[in-house]
C-alpha cells in the first residue's frame, strides 16, 4: 500500500472522529461549573462563625442560586460549532468571550468563567 494513501486514509479517520465527537453539552457543562463555583462559596461562607440565621440564609441562597444559574445560561451561553470542534462563549451585551472548548467528547472551561462570573456578580 502507498504510503501516502496510508496517511489519508488516517487523516479521513481523524476528521471523522473529531466529527462524531463532538459535544453539544456545552450549557450543562458551564451550570455544572457554576453549581460548584455556588456550592464553594456558600461552604467558605458556613465555615465563617456565623449565626443560625445567617447560615439558613445563605443555604436558602444557595438554592435560588440554582433558579439563578439556569437563567444566566439560558440568556448568556452559547456554543459556536466549528464541525471539528466547538467553542463555548458567554455573551453580554455585544460583547462574546470564548469561556470553553468542546472537542473529541468533552468540554473544557477556561478560567475565563470566573473572572466573568465575578463581573456579572458586581453588576448584579
Amino acid at each position: 500500500m502507498n504510503r501516502n494513501l496510508l496517511y489519508l486514509i488516517i487523516s479521513l479517520f481523524a476528521v471523522l472522529a473529531l466529527i462524531l465527537t463532538n459535544p453539544k453539552e456545552h450549557k450543562a457543562a458551564v451550570k455544572a461549573k457554576m453549581s460548584q463555583i455556588i456550592q464553594q462559596t456558600v461552604l467558605e461562607e458556613n465555615k465563617r462563625d456565623n449565626g443560625v440565621a445567617e447560615k439558613l440564609g445563605l443555604s436558602l441562597g444557595a438554592l435560588m442560586g440554582g433558579y439563578m444559574v439556569d437563567r444566566l445560561i439560558e440568556g448568556s451561553i452559547t456554543r459556536t460549532n466549528y464541525l471539528l470542534f466547538s467553542t463555548t462563549n458567554f455573551v453580554s451585551g455585544d460583547e462574546s468571550t470564548t469561556i470553553g472548548l468542546g472537542i473529541l467528547g468533552s468540554v473544557y472551561l477556561s478560567s475565563k468563567i470566573d473572572k466573568k462570573l465575578k463581573e456579572v456578580r458586581k453588576q448584579q
